[in-house]
Parts: structure tokens; C-alpha cells; sequence
């Protein structure tokens, strides 16, 4: 029996589709090295500097474990160590870490802690694949992007005319991009962090961790951006701009308003230079004014305990375009069970949420 909870976070697991029903299904990380994922920071460490930067490469840990050991290792205390994104547990991971340590330090690790390889590390450990010093702090979104290798497996009944439709899923994909949602991760076990938040909001005063403050925070502010994006893909116009739209300049943090849309709009919205946008929930005022305005009201009407809870928490107004599209995508079958995809998501974009433009898949990894 479907209990009121469940309904309570029913937009979340139910979130629909841009180009239609499923066309495949099967199994998502069978094993770590069946997702693949390496951030692209966009520019290299000068070779000098009071920050050490550190390409690590983990499996089986989460970026929070692997910052405890660093702290641990470099005699440091949170402040001193920058990263620019949180990577998942479950998969093969290379990313950048930053620790502020003496220049008259010897750049040698300390060789307890890591798995000095390049191949998938030990459970419970992790590599370090190269280090350099730069003069900055790596600031979280500091990365330009995220390579996947995504192997999907255990997949059923491939015949000639299924493939074809597989593989124009995929080229619609490719072309016209996807939903950008937030995937499931960012919401926590059974939608965990939202049920927190719900109680935090209720009780704001209550004392609890920064860290899990910060998850909360940015669960329920996801929540509410994921049900303006999925209300926008019912209507059929999550790649367009509507009168009163806010747009964003693409690969960057600029965005600008549009009163009304014209042509001019309409050939940048088709050539990527420029996306539509959903809220980034906080205080202020909504940039967004006529019909734009009037959808994401009614979108959220029924979440006003969360948009009051953000408001309260002191978070500001933001904007976070509603599509995003693949770089450098292709497929390959390595067999008639196995997929392999390849493609660049951008900072902040879910591989999650071009999978489910697939279909439904079983992560193995959560059971």
C-alpha cells in the first residue's frame, strides 16, 4: 500500500520522458569498472604553488572518505583541501583534489595511504595518477567536464528492429540533447535527504552537521527544479523559450532575460548557444515574469514548505538550464548483452539522466 510519504515524493521517481516510452533495459554498474567516469579539469596546474593538486582515481569509496584520509595524511584540516566535484562510490572515479601544504614540503606522498597504479584500485583505497602544484584552491564546479564510459549490461530480446530504435533514441539524444534533471543520487536512499529536509524545515533550530545540512539544502532545492523541468517536458517545451523565459548563455554562468521570443531566439536555442531555465530555489524575487512565471507557480504550488524552508535557510534566487547535451557521444555493441557508451556531460550534469532516456535500469551496486 502506497503510504502518504510515497506520494509526497512521487515527481521525483516519476519523472517523464522528453522522447517517449522505454527502449531498452538491463543492468547498470553489473560490476565498478561498467562506469567510468574522469573529470576534465580544463586547465593544468602551473607547476608552482602552495597547492598540491592530486589526480586520484577510487573505487568503492566516496569523495568524503578519501578527503578524511588526505586531512588525515597531510596533517591538514578541512579549509586546506579543495575539490571540485563529488564523485560516486559505486564506479571507477578519477578526479582532482587541491591540499595546501608548505612549498619547502617535499611533494612525496605518503605511501601508507595510496595504491601507487594506474589500474582500478584495491576496495577501500585509491591511486593517485599524477600531482602538480598550482597557486589556487580547486573551488567546487571548478571542472570543465566529465568523461563516462557507461557499459550497460544484461540487456534482453535484441533483435535487428530493437537495436534501431536504440540507436535512434540515441542519435535524438545526441542531437536535441535531454532533461536536465538531477538524478536520483542527489536525493539519498529512498529519497532519504528529502525526508530530512522535510524535518529540518519543521524544526530549522535543530543542530546538525554543515555536511548534512548542505545535502539537504541541495536535495530540496533539486526536488523543486526537477518538478519545474518535469512539467516543462510534459508541455513539450523544456528546449524552448516561453515568453518571460530566462535564458543562459551556454558554458557559462550568464543568463539574460526574454520577454518575448523571436526568431533571432529561436536560431540560438537550435544551435546550443543559449538554453531555457528552471529555478535554483531562494530568496528574492523570480527573474521569470509572464507565462514563464505562472507555469513554475503552479509547479510549485503544492512545495511551498520547501520553497519557504530554502528561503528561510538563507539561499538566493538561481537559475539552472533545463537541458543539457552530450559532447563526443558514441555507442558501440561489444556484444548482444553489452552497450557501451561514450560521451562529456558538463559540470553539474547527470549521467543518470541520459540513461533514463533509454529506459529503466537495475543498479546492480544498490543491492
Amino acid at each position: 500500500m502506497r503510504t502518504n510519504r510515497d506520494e509526497e515524493l512521487k515527481f521525483l521517481t516519476i519523472l517523464p520522458r522528453a522522447f517517449g516510452e522505454n527502449v531498452l533495459d538491463g543492468s547498470l554498474r553489473a560490476v565498478p569498472s561498467h562506469f567510468l567516469v574522469s573529470e576534465q579539469l580544463g586547465f593544468s596546474p602551473i607547476g608552482d604553488g602552495e597547492h598540491q593538486y592530486l589526480q586520484i582515481r577510487k573505487c568503492h569509496l566516496n569523495t568524503h572518505d578519501v578527503l578524511e584520509r588526505l586531512q588525515e595524511a597531510f596533517r591538514c584540516g578541512s579549509a586546506d583541501i579543495g575539490v571540485s566535484g563529488l564523485k560516486d562510490k559505486n564506479a571507477i572515479t578519477d578526479q582532482w583534489i587541491s591540499i595546501r601544504s608548505p612549498l619547502q614540503a617535499k611533494d612525496v606522498l605518503p605511501g601508507d595511504f595510496f595504491t601507487q597504479s594506474d589500474a582500478a584500485p584495491e576496495p577501500g583505497r585509491f591511486a593517485v595518477l599524477q600531482h602538480a602544484r598550482h597557486t589556487k584552491k580547486l573551488r567546487r564546479g571548478a571542472h570543465q567536464s566529465n568523461a563516462f564510459v557507461i557499459t550497460l549490461s544484461n540487456l534482453i530480446d535484441l533483435s535487428a528492429s530493437k537495436k534501431n530504435r536504440i540507436e535512434h533514441r540515441l542519435n535524438l539524444i545526441a542531437e536535441r540533447g535531454f532533461p536536465n534533471y538531477f538524478g536520483p543520487q542527489r536525493f539519498g536512499n529512498k529519497q532519504r535527504n528529502l525526508v530530512l529536509a522535510k524535518a529540518y524545515f519543521r524544526q530549522p533550530r535543530k543542530k546538525i552537521s554543515r555536511t548534512k545540512r548542505g545535502l539537504i539544502l541541495s536535495a530540496a532545492r533539486s526536488s523543486l527544479f526537477n518538478l519545474v523541468c518535469a512539467t516543462r517536458v510534459q508541455q513539450d517545451n523544456w528546449w524552448a523559450a516561453i515568453p518571460g523565459e530566462v535564458l543562459s548563455l551556454d558554458g557559462t554562468r550568464s543568463f539574460f532575460s526574454c520577454d518575448i521570443p523571436d526568431k533571432e531566439i529561436e536560431m540560438r536555442l537550435a544551435s546550443f548557444d543559449i538554453h531555457p531555465t528552471g529555478p535554483m530555489w531562494g530568496r528574492g524575487a523570480s527573474t521569470v515574469t509572464g507565462q514563464c512565471a505562472q507555469l513554475e507557480d503552479q509547479a510549485l504550488e503544492t512545495q511551498q514548505d520547501f520553497c519557504i524552508g530554502l528561503e528561510n535557510a538563507g539561499l538566493k534566487q538561481e537559475r539552472r538550464s533545463l537541458r543539457a547535451r552530450p559532447e563526443a557521444m558514441s555507442w558501440q555493441w561489444s556484444d548482444e548483452q553489452h552497450l557501451v557508451l561514450r560521451f562529456n556531460l558538463a559540470t553539474g550534469v547527470y549521467a543518470t539522466s541520459l540513461l533514463s532516456e533509454l529506459g529503466q535500469f537495475t543498479d546492480t551496486s544498490l543491492k
